[in-house]
């Protein structure tokens, strides 16, 4: 938050206001769009990576930028991760300002491709949500995820390597393979935290971007609180953030029972309400 270093989106001060600003891309999820050919909600992706960055700090979204990198540009599928942006934009309530497409011929291999994303917003200095104001008694919400969205998926990767399952793999019960679920976008949750906001009384609010998260922007200063989904009471207090065991293919996730620290697992919106 301005004007030191931290939050999820860097402020900058316009008359009575703050221009809150945030990139990001979409990781390796890129690997998995080109094994499964599923390109039209990459884009999706990207947008709320960066939206879903600058809200925490209560700003709305203005306006969205993108870069598209590839060797030789495939027009059709360039089409499709763009839709996919302009999906993501709809859903922000922002404008697609504009862009870049480059191609770099000896640097990316042929049908792949590289994006990246930068979103700016707007919110009123007297109404700027930091999380300094959290205090015990507070109640903590959690809004859940669609899935592992767009982070931790070189773990997923490596899951998928070392086991005998397969992205076209169908899942039980059901037409829809492994994936396909995988590939499904992030929830943007622009709208629903902004309403959320409106209600007044929120004060502060941790965008979760990994599956084992460890937020320092949105720190407890009182007894502190813990989210956690282990097998036992063993595992929580045995804790590492990279205590991964279990036969190929399963992961069992540990998580670290840290006082004045924030880590959860299920949720992907976090905030503090009196």
């Amino acid at each position: 938050m301005a004007p030191g270093i931290g939050g999820f989106g860097g402020l900058f001060p316009l008359g009575d206001s703050y221009l809150v600003a945030g990139t990001d891309g979409v990781g390796t999820k890129l690997k998995l769009a080109f094994e499964t050919g599923i390109h039209d909600t990459i884009g999706i992706d990207l947008v709320a990576m960066s939206v879903n960055d600058i809200v925490p700090s209560g700003a709305k979204p203005l306006f969205f930028l993108d870069y598209f990198a590839t060797s030789i540009l495939d027009v059709d599928l360039a089409e499709k991760v763009i839709k996919g942006i302009v999906d993501g934009c709809k859903q922000a309530d922002c404008a697609l300002l504009g862009g870049e497409t480059t191609e770099m011929l000896d640097f990316y291999s042929k049908g792949e491709y590289d994006i990246s994303g930068f979103a700016v917003g707007i919110v009123k200095k007297d109404s700027v949500i930091d999380g300094k104001s959290i205090a015990a008694g507070d109640v903590l919400f959690g809004l859940p995820s669609s899935g592992v969205h767009s982070n931790g998926f070189s773990l997923v990767r490596r899951v998928l390597a070392r086991s005998s399952l397969s992205s076209k793999d169908k899942l039980p019960g059901g037409a829809v393979t492994l994936g396909e679920a995988l590939m499904a976008p992030i929830i943007i949750y622009v709208k629903q935290v902004l309403e959320i906001i409106a209600k007044r009384g929120v004060k502060g609010i941790a965008h979760i971007t990994g599956f084992m998260a460890h937020s320092p922007f949105i720190q407890l200063n009182s007894e502190g609180w813990e989210h956690r989904r282990c097998r036992d009471e063993e595992d929580f207090q045995h804790g590492h953030r990279d205590g991964y065991h279990g036969k190929p293919g399963s992961i069992q996730a540990r998580y670290s029972k840290t006082p004045t620290h924030l880590r959860i697992a299920s949720a992907r919106w976090l905030w503090v309400k009196e």
